[in-house]
């Protein structure tokens, strides 16, 4: 319990440090099937006489150095494809809400759906430079940062550590290099995860299997999941001429990697909903029936069809601890411990039933291994 405690200690001291490394970790994760995959092929072709002077690490370079090029170029399209159609898009939400902020006919609309307490406030200001002013006075990211670490206190560390772009620039450069030589060295780091878990050898091949299976349905496919579920809030988003829709899809999708997560969208989807209807005319409340909808549906759709086909129950737990993991593992490791939070559950449950097995019930368990009609010694 005291290693426990120290451990645990540790890890919150050093989050700031550890919190690049588990992200390599996970991308190497990830992407190791394609590694071994690539490393399998280049050994089959080193098997040719010619080549029986090559060692057999080159292969995993060589597989490692392939992936690395295949992620560079998958980037480069996405970029190229996306990009501009964000930029263009952005463009247009900047032109609407200059438009917004400064036509006092878009105002008036507004004006009717706030509260009254409010509005004689926002009425006696003017039009242009006046409330462009108030707005700007306003300290929005000292605001943001107070309300995220109430609700998410995970997330503080997110927005506070790339608040510097440098730093940003200089975590990127220690992810790229964590996660090149993990993706090296993750035979090895298996072999010796094995022979360090404190278990007996019996042991210790279910608890790595389930820790795997358990690492795998979360990450591969959940990253499959909320890629599906982000290109479905896109296009319908896009269909419909919503500002910003391809982006603010994306940034659905990349909140799905944490469960119930993407429910802090709606209040952005909420303000995007009010340019939307001034720019169409349609009604504002009829802009939050379609918004309401577009949510409802593809929650159905992602908890009825793409959770169960591609996921699959082994992460079923309750709505509460889910929420209890991922503060938890938010507030010890950022944003890596909210993305992690439910497989690192997962996993210590596992390790806890292992342990209560083996070391509390341990006749228990021997009366279910030795058949019947055995004694039991």
């Amino acid at each position: 319990m005291i290693i426990a405690l120290c451990a645990i200690a540790l890890v919150y001291y050093l989050r700031g440090v550890l919190a690049p490394f588990v992200g390599a970790f996970l991308i190497a994760y990830v992407v190791n099937p394609v590694v071994d995959k690539i490393e399998f092929w280049v050994r089959l072709c080193l098997r040719k006489p010619r080549f029986s002077a090559v060692p057999k690490r080159v292969a995993r370079i060589v597989a490692t150095l392939a992936t690395l090029l295949l992620m560079c170029l998958a980037i480069t399209v996405f970029c190229l494809i996306f990009i501009p159609q964000v930029t263009a898009e952005c463009s247009r939400f900047v032109t609407l809400v200059k438009k917004f902020m400064s036509d006092s006919a878009w105002l008036q609309p507004v004006l009717s759906i706030v509260p009254s307490d409010w509005r004689a406030e926002l009425q006696n200001m003017t039009v242009g430079t006046e409330l462009v002013n108030t707005l700007q006075s306003i300290d929005f990211w000292e605001t943001l940062q107070s309300m995220i670490a109430k609700l998410l206190p995970g997330a503080l560390g997110v927005l506070s550590g790339t608040a510097t772009v440098v730093l940003t620039l200089v975590s990127i450069v220690f992810i790229a290099m964590y996660t090149t030589f993990l993706m090296l060295d993750m035979p090895k780091i298996t072999r010796k995860v094995r022979i360090l878990i404190p278990l007996e050898s019996d042991d210790r091949p279910d608890i790595l299997r389930k820790t795997n299976l358990l690492m795998k349905a979360y990450f591969r496919s959940q990253s499959l999941v909320a890629f599906i579920v982000g290109g479905l809030y896109a296009v319908s988003f896009a269909v419909i001429g919503f500002p910003m829709g391809i982006a603010f899809g994306m940034f659905i999708g990349i909140l799905n990697m944490v469960p119930y997560l993407q429910a802090a969208s709606m209040p952005i989807a909420a303000f995007l909903g009010i340019i939307y209807s001034l720019d169409t005319g349609m009604p504002y409340w009829q802009v939050l029936l379609v918004i309401t909808a577009i949510y409802l549906i593809i929650q159905i759709v992602e908890d009825m069809l793409i959770i169960p086909r591609i996921v699959g129950t082994e992460m079923n737990l309750p709505p509460v601890l889910i929420l209890l993991s991922i503060s938890v593992w938010g507030k010890l490791l950022g944003f890596i411990g909210l993305v992690c939070a439910i497989p690192f559950t997962c996993i210590v449950i596992a390790i806890f039933q292992q342990y209560v097995e083996h070391r509390l019930f341990p006749r228990r368990r021997r009366e279910e291994v030795v058949p019947k009609g055995r004694e039991v010694p």
